[in-house]
C-alpha cells in the first residue's frame, strides 16, 4: 500500500472488534450518512454487542458537521439516485476515498456482517474484487440490485412488491410477501429473518455472543 494510501485509511480507522455489524444501502458523504429511524432500529436489534454494530450508512462515523436527521428520499429520486451509485460501484476504480474507508472498515474487524439494501451488494463486490480481504464477510441482501456477487456469501431477500431488480434471480432468493423496495427496513418479518441471519453466521463460526 503506498504511503497516500494507508494515511487514507489512517483517516477512516474504526475501533478494533472481533465482528463488525451494520447497513450498507451506498456510498454517502460523510456529513449525510444518518440512518433512518427504521434502518438504525433494524441494526440495533441484531444479536451483537453494541460496539460491534456501525450506527451510519458507509462510510462509517459521525462527521463534525453530520446532518442529524434522516430525509425519506421518494421513490423515484430514490431510484435514480441508486441508478448513479450501481453505475459508479461498476466503474474499475471507485473513488480513492471509499477504497480507503473500505479498507479501514476490513481492518477493524476480523469478521463483517453487512446489511445491504439495493445497489449496496453491488457496492461491496466492487470494493471487495479491489481490495479484498481474508477476514470473513457475510452480507444480508434485501432488494439487492446487483452482478457479480456470485462468489460473496449472499442471502438475497426480494419484497413481492419490489419492481426495482436487475435480470439476474436465484432460486434461492426468500421472497416477502407485501414489501416493496423501500419498505424492507421497516419489516416485521425482514427483521426476524435478519436475528437469525445473524444468529446461525455467528454459530456457525463458532463466534460466541456476548
Amino acid at each position: 500500500m503506498s504511503r497516500s494510501n494507508d494515511r487514507a485509511s489512517r483517516e477512516w480507522a474504526l475501533a478494533w472488534t472481533p465482528v463488525k455489524i451494520g447497513w450498507l444501502s451506498g456510498v454517502s458523504r460523510p456529513r449525510t450518512n444518518v440512518l433512518s429511524a427504521d434502518q438504525l432500529a433494524l441494526v440495533q436489534s441484531l444479536p451483537g454487542a453494541a460496539d460491534w454494530k456501525l450506527r451510519t450508512n458507509f462510510p462509517y462515523g459521525l462527521h463534525p458537521s453530520t446532518k442529524p436527521e434522516f430525509r425519506r428520499t421518494p421513490l423515484l429520486l430514490a431510484s435514480a439516485v441508486n441508478l448513479g451509485r450501481f453505475a459508479a460501484a461498476s466503474q474499475p476504480l471507485p473513488r480513492r476515498s471509499t477504497r480507503a474507508a473500505w479498507r479501514a472498515l476490513r481492518a477493524s474487524c476480523e469478521r463483517l456482517l453487512l446489511v445491504t439494501n439495493s445497489c449496496g451488494s453491488q457496492i461491496v463486490a466492487s470494493l471487495e474484487g479491489r481490495d479484498p480481504s481474508s477476514a470473513p464477510l457475510h452480507l444480508f441482501s434485501l432488494g439487492p440490485v446487483d452482478w457479480g456477487c456470485a462468489r460473496l456469501d449472499q442471502v438475497r431477500v426480494r419484497g413481492s412488491l419490489d419492481r426495482i431488480r436487475t435480470p439476474r434471480r436465484s432460486s434461492s432468493d426468500v421472497i416477502v410477501d407485501g414489501v416493496g423496495h423501500m419498505d424492507y427496513a421497516r419489516s416485521t418479518e425482514v427483521r426476524a429473518l435478519a436475528i437469525q441471519w445473524v444468529r446461525s453466521t455467528l454459530e456457525r463460526a463458532e463466534v460466541p455472543v456476548p
